[in-house]
C-alpha cells in the first residue's frame, strides 16, 4: 500500500520500533507490525530509543497541544519539514523535528516552534589517504547550528551504495571552518579503506538543535588515493597577477606527508577572498598527499549594493538590502505578508532566507503568492 510521508520514510533515522521503510522507483511503502527485529548496530539501538521516548511522549500531549501540531503541519513551513508539499500530520512533524531535538541533546518540544528553515551547508569535500580520512568544509553561514555527515562502509569500484543508508559518522556537533580527521570514527565503525573497497559515500546537512529543522544535503564521494612515490607539486598561483601576489609562487616540490605554509598578499585597492579550492584561511597549512593546484581568488576593495524587490508589491516583505564591502557576507530574508507564503527568488532559489558572500552589485527579487486555504 502506497503511505503519505511520515518520520519512518526519512532514511537518515532508519526504521522505527514496528515501522519499516522502503523505496522504490514508483513510490514510498511502509510495512507496519514488522515484530520488532533486534537492533544490528548501537546505532539503530539508539534511534529506535528515541522513537520510542517520542511515541511515548506524544500521548502525553494535550489535545490544545496536538491540534496546535495538526494546525502547523497544515501550513507550507509545515510541510516543508519533510522536503515536499505532501500532506503531512501533526504527529508526523511532532516526531521529525523532535527527532533532531532530541539527538542534538535536547528533550521533546510540546508546542510546535517557529519554522523558518536552515540554510544549505556550505561547501565540503571529502579526501581519503592511507593514514587519514578527512572532512574539508568552509564557514557555516547561520549561528548555532550543528552538521551531521553520515557514510557508507567502504565501497568497490563500480558500485554505489545509497548513502542515504549509511550511519552517522561525525555529528551532530558544532561545525568548524577548516579539516576535520575522521579517521578514529570511522575506521572505529567501518574498518579501513583499502584497494578492494576503496569508495566512501556520504551525505552532509545541518541542523537546528532548538527546533530540529534539517537543511538540504551535500552529497560526498571518494575513493582511496595510493601512496604516492617521488616528489609532489604545487602550483600555486594568484587569479590575477595584479591583483595580488602568491608565496610560494609557481611550482614547488615536496614529499609525501610534508607540511607547506602558502599566503597570499593582496595588492593596493584589493582584498584577498578565498582560495580556488574554497579554503578562506590565509595564511593556512595544508599537508601535501597527492599533487595540488591551487589559486588565490581576490576582489576589488570596495562596496557593492545589495537591492531588495517583491512581486507582487505588497505580497510581503525583504530585509537586508545594503552596501557591503567585498567578501562581506549578506543575509537576505523574505516574509510574506498575511494570506501570502514565499515562493522563490528571481535566480530560482527557494529558501526564504539565504546568506552569501557579495562580491558583485546584486538584485533579488521575492516573489510571494496567495496561500492555500
Amino acid at each position: 500500500m502506497k503511505c503519505k510521508p511520515s518520520i519512518a520514510f526519512d532514511a537518515m533515522s532508519g526504521s522505527a520500533r514496528e515501522v519499516t521503510a522502503a523505496r522504490t522507483s514508483s513510490g514510498t511503502y511502509l510495512r507496519n507490525r514488522s515484530h520488532g527485529c533486534a537492533s544490528r548496530t548501537p546505532q539503530q539501538a539508539e534511534v529506535r530509543r528515541i522513537f520510542r521516548q517520542l511515541s511515548a511522549s506524544w500521548r502525553q500531549l494535550t489535545g490544545q497541544q496536538i491540534m496546535a501540531w495538526n494546525t502547523v503541519a497544515e501550513t507550507q513551513s509545515g510541510r516543508r519539514v519533510l522536503g515536499q508539499a505532501a500532506q503531512i500530520t501533526g504527529a508526523n512533524l511532532y516526531q521529525r523535528l523532535n527527532f533532531w531535538v532530541v539527538r542534538c541533546g535536547g528533550t521533546p518540544l510540546s508546542t510546535p516552534p517557529e519554522l523558518k528553515g536552515v540554510v544549505a551547508p556550505p561547501r565540503a569535500s571529502l579526501y581519503i589517504s592511507d593514514t587519514m580520512i578527512r572532512l574539508g568544509l568552509s564557514s557555516v553561514r547561520q549561528s548555532g547550528l550543528k552538521v551531521v555527515l553520515m557514510a557508507t562502509a567502504p565501497q568497490s569500484r563500480g558500485i554505489t551504495t545509497s548513502a542515504g543508508r549509511g550511519a552517522i559518522i561525525y555529528g551532530p556537533t558544532d561545525p568548524i571552518s577548516g579539516y576535520v580527521n575522521l579517521t578514529p570514527e570511522y575506521t572505529a565503525r567501518y574498518g579501513a579503506p583499502d584497494a578492494a573497497r576503496p569508495q566512501i559515500f556520504a551525505r552532509l546537512f545541518l541542523v537546528n538543535p532548538a527546533t530540529g529543522e534539517r537543511s538540504s544535503e551535500i552529497s560526498l564521494n571518494a575513493a582511496l588515493i595510493p601512496r604516492p612515490t617521488g616528489k609532489l607539486a604545487l602550483n600555486l598561483s594568484a587569479d590575477d597577477d595584479t591583483h595580488g601576489t602568491v608565496s610560494p609562487a609557481g611550482t614547488t616540490y615536496y614529499d609525501y606527508n610534508e607540511t607547506v605554509r602558502i599566503e597570499a598578499t593582496p595588492a593596493e585597492g584589493y582584498v584577498f577572498y578565498r582560495w580556488s579550492d574554497y579554503m578562506p584561511m590565509n595564511p593556512r597549512t595544508m599537508m601535501m598527499r597527492s599533487d595540488q593546484t591551487i589559486r588565490a581568488i581576490f576582489g576589488e576593495d570596495r562596496f557593492f549594493e545589495v537591492k531588495t524587490f517583491v512581486s507582487p508589491t505588497g505580497t510581503g516583505t525583504v530585509t537586508g538590502a545594503g552596501s557591503y564591502h567585498f567578501g562581506e557576507e549578506a543575509c537576505v530574508i523574505a516574509e510574506p505578508a498575511d494570506g501570502y507564503r514565499f515562493v522563490q527568488w528571481n535566480d530560482g532559489d527557494t529558501e526564504p532566507e539565504r546568506y552569501f558572500d557579495v562580491t558583485q552589485d546584486v538584485e533579488l527579487t521575492a516573489t510571494f503568492e496567495p496561500d492555500e486555504p
